[in-house]
């Protein structure tokens, strides 16, 4: 189905690998702000990398690219990328065509920044301040999800 389609057609889950990506060393998570591309979601952040699958593509190759593309972090500087399960959710209209699945990297590399300057801007940000932007309300939908799945319990150490 094309992509313009797809995208106001619930009927057909885009299936997007969704990537949270932590500094090694120091604990610390890479979120992102929108501030161009999709309209709806303008001004919000999120602690998750990816986007859509190019037709042929696999899973991996598509979160591999969306990294490479989205802060320039290369395969070999990325360690234990490891599944951590699938989000689907109806809490807004993007959640509506999507389906994501969610992976946990890690990485060495501290010096990343968004290179799509014109749709994000981006940094390494402790969990103790993810739960702030969390409470603050300025996570996306599936930042909140995952964040409270994955990431609360250790706010509190």
């Amino acid at each position: 189905m094309p992509r313009w389609k797809a995208e106001s057609d619930p009927e057909f889950k885009q299936v997007i690998p969704y990537v949270i990506v932590e500094h090694r060393p120091t604990g610390r998570i890479y979120m992102t702000t929108r501030i161009g591309g999709d309209e709806r979601l303008l001004g919000q952040n999120s602690i998750g990398l990816g986007g859509h699958m190019d037709e042929g593509e696999s899973v991996l190759d598509t979160l591999y690219r969306e990294l490479e593309e989205e802060v320039g972090l290369h395969r070999d500087e990325i360690t234990d990328a490891a599944l951590c399960g699938f989000l689907s959710s109806t809490l807004t209209e993007v959640d509506h065509v999507h389906l994501g699945l969610i992976y946990h990297t890690s990485t060495d590399r501290e010096d990343i920044s968004c290179l799509e300057k014109d749709k994000l801007m981006g940094d390494w940000f402790t969990v103790k301040q993810l739960q702030e932007a969390r409470k603050a309300g300025h996570m996306e939908s599936w930042s909140a999800i995952c964040f409270d799945s994955l990431l609360r319990g250790e706010a509190a150490e």
